[in-house]
């Protein structure tokens, strides 16, 4: 159970602020639901029922201050994501980025950062796709770790980047 105030992070939406939980009848009669409101996005509304447990297991709780500063030390341990298959990538890259595992997740970045540093070495830059699947996991994983680390989005996303590079992420 969640509790009203509590900042979740919810599927591909990232950071959630709970700001209630309502009964509502949206014409299946009346269900208790979770109220999430995006941090990146105060106009949008989300409803989460409390008795779906699949859409109630795609809520999380934010990373703690520790386990941030663990996974941001352990990027040089980190597998690149890479296939040259344009279409296996998509598919590989999705199931990252919907399976919301931090790891995999940074992982992906550092896979994407490192080729764009290659492509851009060539005079070339990513595939669409890629700085799409690169944009993408940037901001819902570093939207997270700014939350746990209390760094603005911007600055942690320039250290990481940097650092995700040269082979080793620092947040201090």
């Amino acid at each position: 159970m969640f509790i009203s105030g509590s900042t979740v992070i919810y599927g591909t939406n990232g950071p959630c602020k709970i700001v209630r939980t309502e009964s509502i009848d949206f014409g299946g009669g009346m269900t208790e639901y979770y109220v999430l409101v995006p941090v990146s996005d105060e106009n949008s509304t989300l409803y989460v029922p409390t008795n779906d447990e699949k859409l109630v297991s795609r809520m999380r709780a934010v990373i703690s201050p520790s386990d941030a500063h663990e996974l941001l030390s352990s990027v040089s341990g980190l597998p690149l994501i890479w296939t040259d298959d344009e279409n296996e990538r998509k598919l590989l890259y999705r199931e990252v980025i919907s399976g919301g595992d931090r790891k995999e997740m940074l992982s992906l970045i550092k896979t994407l950062l490192l080729q764009q540093e290659l492509k851009k070495s060539k005079g070339r830059r990513l595939h669409i796709s890629d700085e799409s699947f690169l944009k993408q996991a940037k901001l819902l994983l570093f939207s997270e770790l700014s939350l746990a680390l209390d760094i603005p989005v911007s600055e942690l996303e320039a250290r990481t980047s940097s650092a995700l590079i040269s082979g080793e992420a620092r947040t201090a």
